[in-house]
């Protein structure tokens, strides 16, 4: 009879250590919305011929939104919301976790939207949370030329110093600029340039109205030319008018490119 309280002590030591363990690994589900345009391989065959064996596959363009490796994408334009939603299960009862996302601004090295959450498993089947975020529009910081990289990532011990700190899923994109228009040629220039499109349109607005006054003036100035009596001597008519229209044509052509380049900074600041 001895027995048998030491085996229920026995049993609740052995309660008490396994009752805050899950019944097996985590479980981490990550989604983002608005998702992305991406193609799939459906219907495959393998096929074998004189260049070896391969799969031939029908390809389609399917919506994605679930992030389950690196090369993501995020389409999303500029003051559009979007959200990251997290799903967890099998956790650890008292272990301390984090959600979190980061945008990074790949000229600048630094964040243009962030967000974190962090919480103790608490007898959860299944955790979820959600973390929005926008674009906030800035002509020079942040427009549609901007070069982006975005990452998720779900650490399991955040804050420990002891080395317990588990990175369970991080996910990356490639480089992206809002709703993809860095694919726009508009966007090259700027993107070489590391300024995101805002300081070239900045100045073709500056420079392109002051070329187009000094393109008027001149042409204004070619109405109040000498007559033929005020004509050096040693001077013909037919180089006199010879001259005068090829300064017409040559200004004319200046005034076109300065409203060319008015509204082409137009764009590239958009």
């Amino acid at each position: 009879m001895t027995r048998l309280p030491i085996l229920f002590c026995s049993f609740l030591v052995l309660f008490s250590l396994f009752a805050g363990v899950s019944a097996g690994e985590e479980t981490i589900s990550i989604s983002v919305n608005p998702g992305w345009m991406d193609w799939e391989g459906r219907d495959c065959e393998t096929v074998t011929d004189e260049n070896g064996t391969w799969e031939d596959c029908e390809y389609y363009e399917v919506y994605q939104t679930n992030i389950t490796d690196n090369g993501w994408k995020m389409d999303v334009a500029l003051g559009e919301n979007f959200t990251f939603a997290f799903i967890a299960a099998n956790l650890e009862n008292g272990t301390e976790y984090a959600f979190s996302y980061e945008i990074i601004h790949l000229a600048y090295q630094n964040a243009v939207a962030n967000a974190s959450h962090q919480f103790f498993a608490n007898n959860t089947g299944e955790y979820v949370y959600n973390l929005t975020g926008q674009f906030i529009p800035d002509d020079i910081y942040l427009n549609n030329c901007t070069t982006l990289r975005a990452s998720v990532s779900f650490i399991k011990n955040p804050n420990a110093v002891n080395g317990t700190r588990e990175e369970l899923a991080k996910f990356s994109t490639n480089m992206f600029s809002p709703s993809g228009r860095s694919m726009n040629p508009l966007c090259q220039p700027s993107y070489l340039s590391n300024n995101g499109g805002g300081l070239l349109g900045i100045f073709g607005l500056c420079l392109s109205p002051i070329l187009f006054l000094f393109t008027v003036s001149k042409m204004f100035s070619l109405f109040f030319q000498p007559s033929d009596t005020e004509v050096a001597d040693n001077t013909s008519r037919i180089e006199v008018v010879t001259n005068s229209n090829t300064r017409v044509l040559f200004w004319l052509i200046m005034m076109f490119v300065s409203v060319i380049m008015f509204f082409m900074s137009m764009i590239v600041m958009w």
